[in-house]
């Protein structure tokens, strides 16, 4: 159900409301790009190029004593905690752009895509033997990518943010296989029972890789690993760093540096959404049932607070990075 067209068309007549979407990706403002059939060939000088525009602070300076993180780009600042911490600059934190792998991807995986059903498909359907041909030419893809970075930039290690999405788990031995280290700052920290139940055995199928160091942010988030056959040697326990987020005012932007069109003097309500089958086909394989009777009710509920409170508030609506969800 479509949020947006559902309260627009109940609010019919209603003036000044404004539904401000705030998520980590959306299909309207991916990069577009010409897909070459073969996607291990990358031209040098496109990579090159991204990452500087993308890093216009980098000064590039081969004989540097300082360190030389190469970072995946996280749209939700997952390691801004890394630039509060290099304030005497000791590092230099390089971001890799998505753009950069995420179009090939989706050409290369086109049919593991197209074979999605609504809701988050479980890892071990990545890892099925239709779709090896192609994860392996997307794997050979980030290859080259890394290997460019290494010959142009003094890379010391590279750092991303999860261990075990689908796309990672081919992206990560693709780094594992140049001579830079590779660290894992696993982002997503908190485990439902039915998550430690469903995933570690998953995982365990899966993830035949380590990397040199695999950070979590609490012993749950480690048990979670060890459960799914990682190596605890392997295994760094640091907390939650970001988070110390909320604790620092100093941290914190304006309103309109969050989002243009946001008031300051108004209310704001943010929704999370979430879609009919959000988890569902994950957790519970066969499930025929749907979230679509709760989803019904929220936004009802949302029609009646926005018919109430009118151009008081503004609601903000939390999308999530996959469209099929």
């Amino acid at each position: 159900m479509d949020i947006n067209k559902y309260i627009l068309k109940k609010l019919k007549g209603l003036s000044r409301i404004f539904i401000i979407y705030i998520g980590r990706f959306s299909a309207f403002n991916q990069i577009r790009l010409k897909i070459l059939r073969d996607v291990s060939f990358i031209r040098r000088d496109s990579v090159i190029q991204r990452i500087i525009k993308f890093n216009p602070h980098m000064n590039v300076n081969k004989a540097s004593d300082k360190i030389w993180i190469f970072i995946l780009y996280e749209a939700d600042k997952t390691f801004r905690w890394l630039e509060t911490a290099n304030k005497k600059g000791k590092y230099e934190l390089i971001y890799i752009p998505r753009s950069i792998f995420n179009p090939i991807w989706n050409y290369t995986l086109r049919s593991y895509k197209n074979a999605q059903n609504l809701g988050e498909s479980a890892l071990d359907k990545y890892f099925r033997p239709e779709y090896k041909a192609e994860r392996e030419q997307f794997k050979q893809y980030c290859k080259n990518v890394f290997q460019i970075l290494i010959d142009e930039f003094p890379v010391d290690v590279f750092l991303f943010p999860k261990l075990n999405d689908d796309w990672i788990t081919d992206l990560i031995p693709a780094a594992l296989e140049t001579s830079v280290p590779v660290v894992v700052n696993d982002r997503e920290a908190a485990s439902t029972k039915k998550r430690m139940e469903v995933y570690p055995p998953i995982l365990k199928k899966c993830i035949d890789f380590k990397v040199d160091a695999l950070c979590v942010s609490n012993p749950t988030h480690r048990e979670f690993f060890i459960k799914g056959g990682y190596d605890p040697d392997g295994i760094e326990l640091i907390g939650k760093l970001n988070s110390d987020y909320w604790q620092r005012k100093d941290y914190w932007r304006k309103t309109k540096e969050i989002h243009p069109d946001l008031d300051s003097n108004k209310i704001k309500l943010f929704y999370f959404s979430f879609g009919e089958m959000t988890y569902l086909n994950f957790f519970y394989r066969g499930e025929t049932r749907s979230w679509n009777n709760l989803i019904q009710d929220y936004h009802d509920v949302l029609v009646r607070i926005l018919q109430k409170y009118g151009d008081k508030l503004q609601l903000m609506v939390g999308s999530i990075a996959n469209p099929k969800t």
